[in-house]
């Protein structure tokens, strides 16, 4: 965020989920606020969704919300004490039951298949690859929220080792 597009003002993030939250004060490197936030800080987080407002204030004290979304926190999988045991999201999941939904239909075309609460049998296969092609795009969406693509975000995490 540039102070060419926010003059004189201070700079505030604030994460949230429930009763967590952590805010930042941002400093002004290069005409841009930074915020620095120590991993003691972050490490105390639960894993999970989290809200985000970025809040500026001007020099009459005035209070603007410059930019709000959600990010998803992550567990430290450097800790040794922590546990993985999911590397799917929930929509990469559905759309593997999808898949191999659709190999059973199209490997036995007599058979019948359930997905999603509905049965297929081999007719009814174009209407599972329409449900399939959505969740693939789900997915994609998806994949480009989470790795920051443009338009989904505007935070830029920089991970630097003081």
């Amino acid at each position: 965020m540039s102070t060419v597009d926010w003059p004189d003002c201070s700079a505030q993030i604030v994460f949230a989920a429930d009763s967590a939250k952590l805010s930042s004060t941002a400093t002004v490197v290069s005409n841009y606020y930074q915020w620095v936030i120590p991993g003691t800080d972050t490490q105390k987080l639960i894993p999970g969704p989290y809200r985000y407002q970025v809040f500026m204030t001007d020099a009459l004290g005035n209070r603007y919300t410059a930019e709000q979304g959600q990010i998803i926190v992550v567990a430290d999988i450097s800790d040794p004490n922590t546990l993985v045991t999911e590397t799917t999201t929930k929509l990469q999941q559905q759309l593997a039951a999808c898949d191999e939904a659709l190999l059973k239909l199209l490997s036995n075309p007599t058979s019948m298949v359930q997905y999603g609460g509905q049965m297929y049998q081999f007719q009814d296969v174009q209407k599972l690859f329409q449900v399939r092609d959505q969740l693939q795009a789900r997915v994609n969406d998806e994949a480009d929220r989470l790795r920051g693509a443009k338009g989904y975000g505007k935070i830029t995490c920089v991970f630097t080792d003081y």
